[in-house]
């Protein structure tokens, strides 16, 4: 098989046209190019893809960006090498690892990322399913592979698909990875063949190779479109990274047909990519490794790693994290009904009225689907209401809509939580007076109960300090105002019981669609599709729905989907893993000492923060003297969740950190080993704001809780909020439907419920979207400011503030935790907690700056001249404290 190279623009190689044969084609050794450069031949195994090699040009363009404010790659020198296209009909006599298994793993050095990836079982089984000619087969798995090197690393929950449109006999390739590396694929002609993988493509003017990336909570897909350059896939993704993502990158994937047992014999590749920050010796190392793989002897379950150790020689990488891609096809009965739907009204209702049968077959697996007439029942009458969602919030509100003597029908997605045990992915809760008010509104002894038998007092922040030192921040102006800590599924369990003796009617495992509608012309009701255990069910509701379902809320989805709302789903690059301290021997002594000027803090009494920067741990009480820890950092990056995998290499890593970091957090973890466990084994949990255009529907819907307005939980104020919006409809529910506190049927109508969920929405929207915004800033204060002298003095002198003019300061934090009642709202708070800390600069810079010993020296008639000054000259209502 005769091969040349040359270095061309743009990706460009000549390749020699070679034949056919009935043996294992080995490539010939590399010869030096017409213009000096290297020339490769890379064999993997016998015929295959390669496309290899660094664009330098466009790394650099990528590198110094900001100058020269995006790529151009035309004209632009590259060097790319690609092997030819023949399929390989093996023999007998070549060895296969019949115990190998599908494994993708990923190194790191320096600024070089090498991912590679042995999939044969998987790529066999997606080209089983489809009956793939030979060559279609190859272009297939080429594209799987790529895709699945493409998805590794990405964010918890993003996916990616890669569509390779050209104009030849294969139509389009298609395929789909995960995050968590479940795949599937298909093409267009699975029959189709041609002589080569880019003749089967076929690349014509309008030949186009797309990347869109999705994720739940991003508010819409992110798709980049290239033309197809060659036909290559692993050359037109490479191509598509320069361009797109300005990514220097390198990739080779190989496909090999077995002609004697008439499927995919191996099929693996690689894909080395260039970070910020490379330089050029790095790229020299890689260049070589490359160009030095055809003489590389490995096979079997090491493979991958082999081939990654390979790319590293001399970089001294190492080993990252480990992945086994999976397929995983989406098709479902729901996804058949979205389909159905769309079909048209008329053709819809015929197909309702008629009941038919719907059959189809799912183009990514061949699996059967049918749509049987789907059980329906109606739910509801005046004076009952449909709650989605058996959370903290659902609860609650079943609760109190109860007490009122409404009739209740409860559904949640999931099993009984109280059958359930802890996940350990749950972070304490931080609940407080703002939060407790609606529970204590219900009267009897509920507050009481849920107070005494399931929280523990958090006086403020035990700040662990990297030198050693252990400070302490209270949250309010003295012992009388505090936060609580508590169990999330213990609190659950408890209101969720509560629901239950109070004659809620209970659903569990009905999981809602976003196909259910809530657009009909009826001012109260909607068609709610649930899927269960047993089926599909069709709850034509005859009340209203108040949907309390969640961050993940389908309510919200159906809504959006029927054009009746818009929302934004923001994630944080930074994720948390809940760690355990068991009770520790002097928990007094966890605390802080009142050293350097400060209070004294009991460490059972406090939420302890070791602020890093970058990262942090936190730990709240628990009832049995033991702590829940919450580690936050970075999902991907040099020190992150990504790095710390469960292998010994990550655990090494993480145990340094650990020490370097956390050395004093680990005898109260149990030790080393039981925080490394810990970080590198337990789920990681997301972390992200949603927020929504609209809240309420007519009379049919209202969206309440983390259904409307979730957020990150570093003000401890996602179940208050929740709790809040509660207590507000508890009011304009008496208000606009009840008489004395009791459910009036007269007044039970659709208008009614209409002016109470607008009424809801106006009073509590701005609200949530100050919370949702202050959450994100408290964030940084925990992560950064808590560890900063000069926050530390400004603290206390905000303290002082509040115990000398009690009825004049509150500091921002107060506000939000304890106010609620006059007009300290959330949205007052954010504003004037800006004018508050304006207060404490003032005082600061009038002072000359301040040590914590100096705090009482701070001139107090200075002080109450500027808080006269700035409140009244605020433009927010004065609040009553």
């Amino acid at each position: 098989m005769a091969l040349t190279f040359h270095r061309q623009p743009l990706f460009q190689a000549t390749v020699a046209p070679g034949a056919k044969g009935s043996g294992r084609h080995r490539l010939p050794r590399p010869a030096l190019g017409a213009d000096g450069g290297p020339s490769v031949g890379v064999p993997l195994m016998g015929a295959a893809v390669l496309g290899a090699g660094f664009c330098r040009s466009q790394a650099r363009t990528a590198r110094t960006s900001k100058q020269s404010k995006g790529l151009n790659g035309r004209g632009s020198q590259v060097q790319m090498f690609v092997v030819n296209n023949e399929i390989s009909e093996t023999t007998s006599d070549v060895h296969v690892d019949s115990d190998s298994a599908d494994q993708l793993v990923r190194y790191m050095g320096g600024n070089v990322v090498v991912r590679a990836v042995c999939a044969t079982e998987l790529v066999r089984k997606v080209i089983g399913m489809h009956k793939c000619s030979p060559m279609a087969g190859i272009a297939l798995g080429r594209a799987l592979l790529a895709t699945i090197l493409l998805a590794n690393g990405r964010d918890e929950g993003e996916s990616l698909q890669l569509r390779i449109q050209g104009d030849g006999p294969i139509g389009s390739i298609i395929t789909e990875a995960s995050s968590a590396l479940t795949v599937r694929g298909m093409v267009g002609n699975p029959a189709a063949d041609a002589p080569s993988v880019p003749e089967l493509v076929g690349v014509g003017s309008a030949s186009t190779l797309r990347l869109t990336r999705t994720h739940p909570y991003w508010k819409r897909p992110y798709t980049g479109t290239i033309g197809l350059k060659c036909g290559e896939i692993a050359e037109d993704v490479v191509q598509y990274l320069g361009m797109s993502e300005q990514t220097p990158a390198s990739m080779g994937l190989s496909v090999e047909w077995d002609s004697e047992a008439g499927c995919i014999k191996q099929a693996e590749g690689w894909l080395v990519t260039l970070l910020p920050g490379w330089d050029e010796a790095e790229v020299s190392v890689v260049e070589t490794n490359i160009n030095t793989f055809d003489r590389m002897e490995s096979s079997g379950s090491s493979r991958p790693h082999d081939i990654c150790k390979h790319m590293m020689r001399e970089l001294r990488g190492e080993y990252q994290a480990e992945q086994k891609p999976t397929f995983r096809c989406k098709c479902s009965k729901s996804r058949l009904a979205t389909a159905v739907m769309m079909l048209g009204k008329t053709e819809v209702l015929k197909i309702l009225r008629d009941k038919e049968t719907i059959e189809a077959q799912c183009d990514w697996c061949g699996s059967p689907l049918s749509l049987t007439p789907e059980e329906e029942v109606t739910v509801g009458d005046k004076g009952h209401i449909i709650i989605l969602g058996a959370g903290l919030v659902g609860s609650l509100c079943a609760v109190v809509l109860l007490k009122k003597g409404f009739k209740v029908h409860l559904y949640e997605r999931y099993q009984d939580i109280r059958s359930i045990p802890s996940t350990g992915r749950s972070i304490n809760l931080s609940v407080t007076s703002r939060g407790l008010r609606a529970i204590k509104a219900l009267g009897g002894s509920l507050y009481d109960d849920i107070v005494q038998n399931l929280t523990t007092k958090v006086m403020g922040r035990i700040i662990h300090m990297p030198d050693g030192k252990v400070l302490f921040q209270r949250y309010g102006k003295d012992n009388t105002e505090h936060n609580y800590s508590v169990s999330r599924i213990e609190l659950n369990k408890f209101l969720l019981n509560a629901a239950a003796d109070a004659g809620a009617e209970l659903h569990f495992d009905h999981a809602l669609v976003e196909s259910s509608d809530f657009k009909d012309h009826r001012d109260v009701g909607a068609e709610l599709h649930f899927r269960t255990k047993n089926g599909d069910l069709r709850v034509n509701a005859a009340c209203p729905v108040i949907a309390c379902d969640g961050a993940g809320s389908r309510a919200r989805y159906a809504l959006g989907r029927s054009g009746l709302t818009e929302f934004s789903e923001d994630l944080l690059t930074r994720g948390y893993k809940e760690v355990l301290f068991p009770k520790p021997e002097n928990p007094e002594g966890f605390g802080a000492k009142g050293e350097d000027g400060g209070e004294p803090c009991d460490g059972r009494f406090g939420l302890h923060i070791w602020p890093r920067g970058d990262h942090m741990l936190m730990a709240l009480a628990n009832r049995d003297g033991s702590f829940t820890g919450t580690f936050y950092m970075d999902n991907e990056g040099e020190e992150s969740f990504a790095s710390f995998s469960d292998t010994p290499e990550g655990r090494a890593k993480c145990s340094d950190f650990c020490q370097k970091h956390y050395s004093e957090a680990i005898p109260l973890v149990g030790g080393l080993d039981s925080l490394v466990n810990q970080i590198v084994q337990n789920p990681t949990g997301l972390l992200g704001t949603v927020r929504t255009s609209k809240w309420a529907v007519k009379g049919k819907v209202l969206l309440i809780g983390d259904s409307c307005h979730a957020m990150v939980p570093f003000f401890g104020q996602g179940c208050n909020c929740g709790f809040e919006d509660t207590l507000w409809l508890s009011r304009l529910v008496d208000e606009f439907c009840c008489d004395e506190g009791q459910a009036n049927l007269e007044k039970c109508t659709g208008d009614n419920f209409a002016k109470c969920f607008a009424a809801v929405e106006a009073a509590r929207k701005p609200s949530a979207d100050a919370i949702c915004d202050m959450a994100l800033e408290n964030f940084v204060e925990m992560r950064d400011k808590t560890g900063d002298a000069k926050f530390q003095v400004m603290k206390k002198i905000e303290n002082r503030l509040e115990n000398v003019f009690p009825s004049k300061f509150r500091s921002r934090y107060a506000m939000v935790c304890y106010g609620g009642e006059g007009n300290v709202s959330y949205a007052n708070a954010k504003e004037l907690g800006v004018v508050q800390w304006q207060i404490l600069e003032k005082l600061w810079d009038i002072a000359g700056g301040v040590s914590h010993e100096q705090v009482d020296t701070i001139d107090m008639q200075e002080a109450e001249k500027l808080i006269d000054l700035l409140l009244n000259a605020s433009q927010c209502a004065t609040p009553t404290f």
